[in-house]
């Protein structure tokens, strides 16, 4: 894999984490505070910023600059805008939200099977990837359980 390969693959990877976030923050903000499925969103908000900080650092390790302004153009919202059309529905916003972590875990897949990944790609990318795994497992129970939580309207 080259240089160039490695650092659009980051990049992409970059956008798609503060996608989440953002998506994840929007639906809390539509949750009622201090219940289960607001304190859920939330913490998936701060890591998934958590897995930005860690791409963006490891662009840098490559020399390249993150693409921070992709972050923010309408391109970037793709994948989370039917979770912020949604509404206040608890449940709806779980099924969404494990739409998009089926979706991740995808995207990280298809990226660690590249050949010639660099290893400290890849090792950040397999402890992303096992995180949001279990972020996943974590939905699928709160679905199984009905405990989506009241969000407002």
């Amino acid at each position: 894999m080259t240089y160039e390969q490695t650092v659009k693959l980051l990049n992409d990877l970059l956008i798609k984490n503060c996608d989440a976030e953002q998506g994840y923050q929007h639906s809390a903000g539509k949750c009622d505070q201090y219940t289960g499925i607001f304190y859920f969103l939330e913490s998936q908000s701060e890591m998934r910023q958590s897995f930005a900080r860690e791409i963006s650092k490891m662009i840098a390790r490559f020399g390249a600059k993150p693409d921070y302004w992709a972050c923010f153009s309408e391109k970037a919202h793709q994948a989370w805008d039917r979770l912020r059309s949604i509404g206040a529905d608890g449940n709806r916003v779980l099924v969404e939200c494990k739409r998009g972590e089926e979706a991740a875990l995808e995207i990280y897949d298809r990226i660690l099977a590249c050949e010639n990944l660099p290893s400290l790609v890849r090792d950040l990318l397999l402890n992303q990837r096992e995180q949001i795994g279990l972020s996943l497992a974590q939905i699928k129970s709160r679905l199984g359980g009905g405990e989506s939580g009241a969000c407002a309207a």
